[in-house]
């Protein structure tokens, strides 16, 4: 294992930064490269074309990690469970309730076709698939995966970002806040910012914040998949060197791998990427080979919108 640091104001900038690590001089195709991006990590660095105009991940072989730990915490835990849950074609409440509430778009057209699409190729491996539809994608049935999840939990939502106010509303006040706080409190708070769409349940809730996601245990899940729009977005708190949000927080309730959005993505290519997705892994019964394999794969059918294979990216946690 080699290890490439960067200098502090290294960290903090996009500019050139396959440049500063000398990726072609450094590595080969061939080689495995685990990556923390840090601050950086929302940008999707691995799609940044290089001085040269290639894009990296396509040529190498880049993981990205939630911590530069994983590269070097030895095998993987295996998962024995073979349960997998679906969510899609929910059912977000009539146009005027989803719309107060942030889901303006209403309900998405090929979410269900999506989870179909994906339960009928995982049934074949033997997956014992739950769907959960309409109605019955709440916030409820989502906690109850807390300490009893499956092997895969895929999520086929609108993601949100609706930031409450939080009475220190100046920058002073604010960075005094985060001064007089531990790093769990400004965490909780950060974490109120982001959350996926879910059924509109019998109490009138239908957000799943990330400080709820942060409290379940999902230790058993293998593969959590955002399929929603700009699910890596959230803030920075004060000290930490990572974004904190949606997809913070599944890795904070230990699910292994997280593929997760990097800006709001198209409903139907998103359908399409999935569908090759879980094809590709039933066909190797790898992640990381799955999922670059995908984009490698849209890219080629897609080479001049790039927002169709660019927009997701694999956490390894």
């Amino acid at each position: 294992i080699s290890f490439v640091p960067l200098s502090i104001y290294d960290e903090f900038s996009a500019d050139a930064f396959w440049s500063k690590i000398n990726l072609s001089q450094k590595f080969s195709p061939k080689e495995d490269i685990y990556v923390y991006y840090g601050v950086l990590d929302t940008l999707g660095l691995e799609y940044h074309k290089t001085d040269s105009g290639e894009v990296p991940y396509t040529k190498y072989r880049l993981h990205r990690c939630s911590s530069l730990s994983t590269a070097l915490a030895g095998e993987n835990k295996s998962f024995s469970n073979n349960n997998v849950i679906l969510y899609g074609g929910l059912e977000y409440g009539d146009s005027l309730v989803a719309t107060s509430r942030g889901a303006d778009k209403g309900f998405l057209e090929y979410s269900e076709t999506e989870i179909d699409s994906i339960g009928a190729i995982l049934e074949k491996t033997g997956k014992d698939i739950t769907y959960k539809k309409n109605e019955e994608g709440t916030l409820e049935s989502f906690c109850k995966l807390s300490y009893h999840s499956p092997h895969i939990i895929h999520l086929a939502t609108h993601g949100c970002s609706n930031k409450k106010t939080h009475w220190f509303n100046t920058l002073e006040n604010r960075f005094n806040y985060f001064r007089q706080n531990t790093d769990i409190q400004q965490r909780e708070w950060l974490m109120n910012n982001t959350g996926l769409f879910m059924s509109l349940d019998s109490v009138g809730n239908n957000v799943m914040y990330a400080n709820t996601v942060a409290s379940c245990d999902l230790s058993e899940t293998e593969l959590v998949v955002l399929s929603a729009c700009s699910t890596m977005s959230g803030e920075h708190s004060d000290g930490n060197m990572q974004t904190v949000g949606l997809t913070t927080a599944f890795s904070l309730a230990s699910a292994q791998n997280i593929i997760t959005s990097l800006r709001d993505v198209n409903d139907e290519k998103t359908c399409e990427f999935m569908t090759i997705f879980y094809q590709q892994y039933v066909d190797s019964n790898t992640l990381y080979e799955s999922f670059r394999n995908t984009v490698l794969k849209m890219k080629d059918k897609y080479p001049n919108n790039s927002h169709f294979w660019n927009s997701f990216v694999l956490v390894e946690s």
